[in-house]
């Protein structure tokens, strides 16, 4: 039995993600509660791509991070819910269920307080105003570090929510929600190894990075729900390279391509997502679908964190595309091996020793669930864990 769970997390719903209950049943426990979290409108926005995968947009008019949040999946069903859960998570980061505490660092450490100081944080940006006596506000993290399980730390609340100072880049990387607490926390945890991972080979260089990762033979993908979202792609008229990406640990990491000939904005010409999980099909389906709700999240335009820029088509995206256009992948699927188990409290402790193992043995939950709402959000920090996104202020704050 896994220390994350008291009972057995057997999956439930194994098509394409794997959760414990279907998207039916966590769609009836949700909706209930879209008034409570400010969102006024779910819509279909699939129509407005001629691909057709899946992707739905939730509007929350007063939200303080981005007014639209989108989501994808397999099934119309899944996409809503997904569009939702993640408006859910912005809800709860923006409203957290506990005020933070106020406090110095040097008066954590006169108290032996167990802390995470500013600087250890993945985005902290070095040159920023920080001293020992700087009283900052707190929130409280539970370890889940095989060191010391179970205890208490004390994080820099800008870590998780957006409240100033703001001492790191404020992201959403490592915000989850699910039907448990557990699932929640491998969502969050496989989008941490995820976006480490795109870190890692953004900055060594897209021609390095792709020469040493492994581009998957979409000629020889077994039935399933990866084939049928290739062939979708094709049926489209848009290429699709997928490329196994090294990642931490022992799950896996995709990096789905697609490239539309017939595009003339630059948001189409190449679209990019990502994925990560212990089942290639998961992460694969993932980074697929992902993509498509990228297309989708620029031909919607309703997203005010868009910029005008990235729809000019220029020489540099069409560089883009014939580095990408008629590759070959030469990795067959079933060299990718599946170690997901069927139990996600299994799969945690998995995941974590992976971590550990590699060095990254100190990870921070911070809970932000609210009793109200009952769906768990958690937000997860891995100090080393790299990741480029974020930003310094709250600029959409009002």
């Amino acid at each position: 039995m896994s220390p994350q769970a008291s009972t057995a997390l057997t999956v439930r719903h194994a098509e394409g993600a794997q959760r414990l209950v279907s998207p039916e049943e966590t769609l009836a426990r949700v909706i209930p509660h879209l008034p409570t979290i400010g969102v006024t409108r779910v819509a279909d926005i699939t129509g407005l791509d001629r691909i057709g995968i899946p992707t739905f947009c939730a509007v929350r008019p007063l939200a303080r991070l981005v007014q639209v949040t989108n989501g994808k999946g397999l099934t119309p069903i899944a996409a809503r819910v997904s569009a939702i859960m993640e408006a859910l998570e912005h809800a709860h980061a923006e409203d957290p269920p506990a005020a933070p505490r106020r406090a110095s660092m040097a008066e954590l450490t006169a108290e032996r307080a167990a802390f995470l100081p500013a600087q250890a944080l993945p985005n902290y940006v070095p040159g920023l105003h920080l001293d020992d006596h700087l009283r900052l506000p707190w929130l409280e993290a539970r370890s889940l570090g095989p060191a010391d399980s179970g205890a208490t730390v004390l994080v820099p609340a800008c870590s998780a929510v957006p409240v100033e100072p703001l001492h790191a880049m404020v992201s959403t990387n490592g915000l989850a929600s699910g039907n448990h607490i557990v699932e929640a926390t491998l969502h969050a945890l496989y989008e941490l190894i995820e976006r480490d991972a795109v870190t890692r080979f953004s900055r060594a260089g897209l021609r390095k990075s792709v020469d040493g990762a492994c581009m998957v033979d979409l000629r020889r993908l077994p039935p399933g729900p990866v084939a049928e979202l290739a062939g979708r792609v094709a049926a489209a008229g848009v290429e699709l390279v997928l490329i196994r990406v090294a990642s931490t640990g022992p799950a896996t990491t995709m990096w789905a391509v697609f490239l539309d000939p017939l595009a003339d904005q630059a948001c189409s010409r190449v679209n990019m997502g990502y994925g990560c999980h212990l089942s290639p099909t998961v992460a694969a389906v993932r980074a697929i679908t992902e993509a498509a709700q990228s297309r989708l999240t620029y031909i919607h335009g309703a997203r005010e964190d868009l910029s005008a820029d990235s729809y000019i088509l220029t020489p540099a995206h069409e560089r883009l595309a014939r580095f990408f256009t008629g590759r070959r992948g030469e990795l067959a699927w079933d060299e990718l091996p599946d170690r997901s188990s069927g139990d996600l409290g299994r799969d945690l402790d998995l995941v974590l020793s992976g971590l550990a193992g590699a060095g990254f043995g100190r990870v921070l939950r911070v809970d932000l669930t609210r009793a109200a709402v009952g769906v768990p959000v958690v937000k997860l920090i891995v100090p080393g864990l790299a990741y480029l996104g974020g930003f310094l202020a709250n600029h959409h704050a009002r």
